[in-house]
């Protein structure tokens, strides 16, 4: 029982884990998206989950993110400024650059 329990739980998780960033043309991997993933997983995955599944904060893996925020730039406002009472403002704790990189992942990658 232990064990069914353990792997029903361990395949739950593994589709919303945070994605890999895959190489570029030249097999490099994109340094600011590295960045980005990180700050991804330790600010943004508890509310909008792994993979941007969503959660406590707004799914943000179903291409909505384009009709909500078309330029990169309205984007980094949120991120910087917080949304409403849910989403907080992160100018004080990211740099501009760290933000920057998180907007990338989250429009390039998890979409």
């Amino acid at each position: 029982m232990t064990v069914a329990l353990t792997a029903i739980l361990l395949s739950g998780c593994s589709t919303s884990a945070t994605p890999e960033i895959p190489a570029g043309p030249d097999g490099e991997i994109d340094p600011e998206l590295v960045v980005g993933r990180t700050v991804w997983s330790k600010h943004c995955s508890n509310c909008h989950g792994g993979a941007g599944q969503g959660g406590r904060g707004k799914q943000l893996n179903s291409g909505e993110i384009f009709k909500l925020y078309p330029k990169n730039e309205a984007l980094f406002q949120v991120i910087s400024n917080g949304k409403g009472q849910s989403m907080p403002s992160f100018q004080t704790t990211l740099s501009s650059q760290e933000i920057d990189a998180v907007s990338r992942y989250i429009r390039e990658i998890l979409n």
